[in-house]
């Protein structure tokens, strides 16, 4: 079976150091029978404008066409791959992330492809291949994936969704089929190169000896959750994944992990039903007999070398003094532990008809069974647009930074404390 790997690219400066990117890093570990080739404009003998994508698209599978591969996976030059788990979809002809089709540049021309594989990384199989080479190009569709959706379509060919192949967040949040999974295998739309360096050494390996301030302390061996609270909505998506690729990985042994969106914990995903969702957690925890459970907001850095399970109080957190016209304070949401005492609790508890807010929900509901509150001063948060929070001076041992909804200022805590 022969295979070709084709890097879409072109010869300006910037795509040029995209490209280097990926030839210093997963091409050289492409496996055996799968063959490479950088196409560029020059190399094609075509336009290497960004207008002219299609034409350049059509060279690519001609060339594959012409030298009789079986698979062609076509591929920008702002990707990465792990190699290990790349093989062509054996039983599909045009498969790759898929995405809806909502391009208004289609103008008023019907009609347009209801999915397309996003043409970041997708695979045509031989008769795809054959399909797409004999085909005339149509300057009316806009875009190359377009345009190869368009053509399979009419000759029944329907993009398959492969799991494991993702669209960057960082580049495009408003993307709403983005797929954050730990064993991904191919990422494109990687514009920064902090973030490809990142990706290019997913998974990222729990060294102890790496971690400038030692590691977490769970002096009892006790079995501890920490459970990441999101919504499969674009921009939460986008603040998880900034999670996923710099504390989560770094949790120790003895530290679970979940991610929590309403389809996973079987209720709603909307910002109304936080409170079902934070009770599902509760019931996760105890029914899986955790005695800790540590809730995170996707807008949340945890320096994973500070955590520790609380030394005294089954409600601990960053506490708010009052409830926004309630005189009971509570935890704020963003992080804060609950022990297997409160966590049950909560578990069998209804909703409250006074707030729809899940960390004062927690609260009130706790200080009904005589359970306060605790304050860790490790705990900081960024002032919400409310009016009544202030912040705090940062603690030198800062543990949690909640609240972090800007990118830079989060990548800029991320630089801080990332190991290496």
């Amino acid at each position: 079976m022969k295979i070709l790997v084709a890097l879409e690219t072109c010869d300006k400066p910037k795509y040029i150091a995209r490209r280097q990117r990926c030839l210093d890093t997963w091409v050289p570990k492409l496996k055996p029978g799968y063959d490479f080739k950088i196409c560029t404009g020059k190399e094609l003998g075509c336009s290497d404008e960004y207008k002219d994508l299609n034409q350049k698209t059509k060279a690519i599978v001609q060339y594959a066409f012409d030298n009789d591969y079986d698979w062609l996976l076509i591929v920008d030059d702002d990707i990465y791959i792990r190699t290990a788990k790349l093989k062509p979809p054996v039983g599909y002809d045009y498969a790759g992330m898929v995405l809806p089709f909502k391009d208004k540049r289609w103008g008023s021309r019907p009609p347009q492809p209801p999915t397309f594989c996003s043409g970041g990384c997708y695979w045509l199989s031989r008769r795809a291949i054959e399909i797409v080479a004999s085909s005339p190009l149509d300057k009316e569709i806009p875009g190359e994936d377009n345009w190869v959706a368009d053509v399979l379509r009419k000759q029944g060919i329907e993009p398959y969704d492969l799991y494991g192949y993702t669209l960057s967040p960082r580049h495009c949040p408003q993307c709403p089929t983005l797929k954050i999974v730990d064993d991904w295998i191919a990422c494109f739309g990687i514009i920064l190169d902090e973030e490809f360096e990142t990706l290019s050494k997913w998974p990222i390996p729990v060294d102890p000896s790496r971690i400038p301030f030692g590691i977490p302390s769970n002096p009892n061996n006790d079995k501890v959750l920490v459970a990441l609270e999101t919504c499969l909505q674009p921009k939460y998506m986008a603040r998880t994944y900034r999670c996923m690729t710099t504390w989560i990985p770094r949790l120790p042994p003895g530290y679970d992990f979940k991610l929590c969106t309403g389809p996973e914990l079987g209720c709603p995903d909307d910002y109304v039903s936080l409170c079902l969702k934070t009770r599902a957690i509760c019931r996760y925890a105890r029914d899986k007999g955790y005695d800790w459970l540590l809730i995170v907001d996707d807008d949340t850095y945890v320096r994973t070398d500070k955590l520790t399970t609380p030394e005294t109080g089954d409600y601990v957190g960053y506490v708010f003094p009052f409830g926004h016209g309630r005189p009971v304070a509570y935890c704020s949401g963003g992080a804060y532990w609950l022990s297997r005492k409160a966590f049950s609790i909560l578990a069998v508890s209804p909703m409250l008809k006074i707030t729809n807010a899940e960390d004062q929900w927690s609260g009130w509901t706790l200080a009904n069974y005589n359970i306060p509150a605790t304050e860790n001063n490790e705990f900081l948060m960024q002032p919400c647009n409310c009016g009544k929070c202030v912040l705090r001076p940062a603690p030198k041992d800062t543990t949690i930074f909640m609240q972090v909804l800007q990118d830079e200022d989060f990548w800029k805590i991320a630089d801080l404390y990332e190991p290496g």
